[in-house]
């Protein structure tokens, strides 16, 4: 039997990840910042705070995010300066995001592993008109809230209107199980169109997003499975660290290595996905060429 073309894409992202240690450490740089910048005005906050050792005497000390809640909501102001400094971070983080997507895409598809230089002007080059495909991409949002009305509606047909009562602790893990895999077929298909994009530099936003619906109805099978394969592990990687969390110390530095280095993992994780998905479009797109006694012809990107 032959094997399914999204195995062999599969295969080929975890062939092909140790070769981009530099673009996995951008992305994990780029987080560790991200968060720095997010929890500062609480940091603030909370060495301002004159009952600084009773707070950090509690469970789970500076870790606990309640904790600081409450010094910010103590403070006068602080909590509304520490929500508009979030809301400020969550936009920066965006268009952070972004920029590091064009690059991943466009330095994945050169398949010569980590290139700062190209990397940093792929970034700014696709940036805008990957702003402008997040904005397409808003009406599809609406999946999660539809898949999990869904589900509950399932659990209430078959169960009756309380499924908690018979289900347990199941009824909310398939919540979560489908939270998981609704939210990650968003991001599945903001992927495909970027990547479609990185292919045809010159194809608009809409026209890109169009031809990643396309591909997702035409080769479903492969795409369903190249979901479930990547959406479980990534499943898996989150229920990892909150199933651990109970054998890990509650506070110091020990705690805040293993996160990073699960961070980390996490991130090599996602360079092994989009070099999966950029050799998946190949093995369904590309045409075999009859070009200089049969080797294939060099993809080149415009303006990059």
């Amino acid at each position: 039997m032959t094997k399914p073309r999204f195995l062999h894409a599969v295969e080929h992202g975890l062939r092909q990840a140790h070769r981009y240690p530099g673009t996995v450490l951008a992305l994990y740089l780029f987080q560790l910042f991200a968060s720095l910048i997010s929890l500062y005005p609480f940091w603030f906050l909370f060495n301002r705070h004159a009952e600084r050792s009773l707070i950090d005497a509690l469970p789970g000390g500076l870790m606990n995010g309640h904790h600081l809640i409450e010094i910010g909501a103590a403070e006068a102001g602080g909590f509304q300066l520490a929500m508009v400094w979030l809301i400020g971070c969550g936009a920066l983080a965006l268009v952070g995001n972004l920029y590091l997507a064009g690059g991943v895409a466009v330095v994945v598809a050169r398949g010569r592993g980590d290139q700062p230089a190209l990397f940093r002007r792929a970034g700014f080059a696709f940036l805008p008109r990957f702003a402008i495909l997040a904005l397409w991409m808003l009406p599809f949002a609406a999946l999660i809230p539809i898949a999990m009305i869904t589900l509950e509606s399932i659990l209430t047909l078959i169960y009756g209107a309380n499924p908690d009562d018979q289900l347990g602790g199941l009824a909310l893990q398939l919540r979560l199980a489908v939270l998981v895999l609704a939210g990650f077929a968003l991001k599945q298909l903001f992927a495909l169109a970027r990547l479609h994009m990185v292919r045809n530099p010159h194809r608009s936003s809409l026209a890109s997003l169009a031809a990643a619906l396309v591909f997702c109805f035409a080769k479903f099978r492969a795409v369903l499975g190249f979901l479930l394969i990547f959406g479980t592990a990534y499943a898996l990687l989150g229920f990892s660290l909150f199933e651990l969390r109970p054998f890990l110390p509650h506070d110091g530095w020990l705690l805040v290595v293993l996160h990073q280095l699960w961070i980390l993992l996490k991130k090599g994780l996602d360079v092994t996905l989009t070099h999966a998905e950029w050799h998946l479009i190949d093995a369904y797109t590309d045409r075999p060429a009859m070009v200089g006694g049969g080797m294939p012809p060099v993809r080149r990107l415009p303006g990059l």
